[in-house]
């Protein structure tokens, strides 16, 4: 009788498992899926990058480089302006320069023309006329060669020529002064070296900023003039 009854559970329990199994566990789209994908389900497509992504995904690998060549640019740009604005500089430089020492060369050629007579000794007269000499020369040079710095000697910067009119002006007071104390030759010789040292001056600060090709008829005219001067000047020393 127990075996009767055991065996029946048994077949009733059988009986439940396959109908759950008909139902649910091999329904028809399942089969499907499996006969469809024997490997399994398929991973999900990733999509492709848009431009705007690769452009972005290009400049992040390539930032550095890319800020560096910019850099480059940049500098080379600087350098390139800095070159031009300090060759313009140098150019403007040396017309003023051969303006200011072409009045000065003019302005003490008149003053020692003007005070020539009232030297009383003969050696400083003498000096005197030779100063003229070398001034007059150097006028008519400077003048006629002028041109190749870009330098017009007919329209001076204001500037230059106030401040040489000034100088020529304290030049006559002092030798008015001298005249009147009785000690000419003395104030003469001492204001002729200080004419020349001024002179010498511009020369020196001019002639290295000159183009030795462009400015050769100039350059080689001031040069000469400034190895007359000095020897002149050594002179005059003997007379302050």
């Amino acid at each position: 009788m127990a075996r009767v009854v055991c065996y029946n559970v048994f077949m009733d329990y059988f009986d439940e498992r396959e109908t759950q199994t008909k139902a649910g566990d091999f329904d028809p789209e399942y089969l499907k899926q499996i006969s469809a994908n024997p490997h399994g389900p398929a991973a999900p497509e990733v999509p492709e990058p848009s431009t705007l992504d690769n452009l972005i995904e290009w400049f992040k690998s390539h930032l550095f480089p890319v800020i560096g060549v910019l850099l480059g640019v940049v500098l080379v740009i600087v350098a390139i302006a800095t070159v031009n604005n300090m060759q313009r500089d140098k150019v403007e430089q040396v017309k003023n320069k051969t303006a200011t020492v072409y009045l000065q060369v003019t302005g003490l050629k008149t003053a020692t023309t003007d005070w020539q007579t009232e030297i009383k000794d003969v050696r400083l007269r003498a000096m005197g006329s030779e100063l003229q000499s070398f001034l007059t020369a150097a006028e008519k040079e400077i003048n006629d060669s002028a041109a190749s710095t870009g330098a017009n000697l007919n329209i001076i910067p204001s500037a230059v020529r106030s401040a040489e009119r000034i100088r020529m002006q304290t030049l006559e007071d002092n030798l008015t002064k001298g005249k009147m104390n009785a000690q000419f030759d003395a104030t003469y010789a001492r204001e002729m070296v200080y004419q020349i040292d001024i002179i010498l001056s511009t020369i020196s600060d001019l002639t290295p900023r000159m183009d030795g090709a462009a400015h050769a008829v100039l350059l080689r005219s001031l040069v000469a003039l400034q190895g007359n001067l000095r020897a002149l000047q050594t002179r005059l020393e003997e007379f302050k």
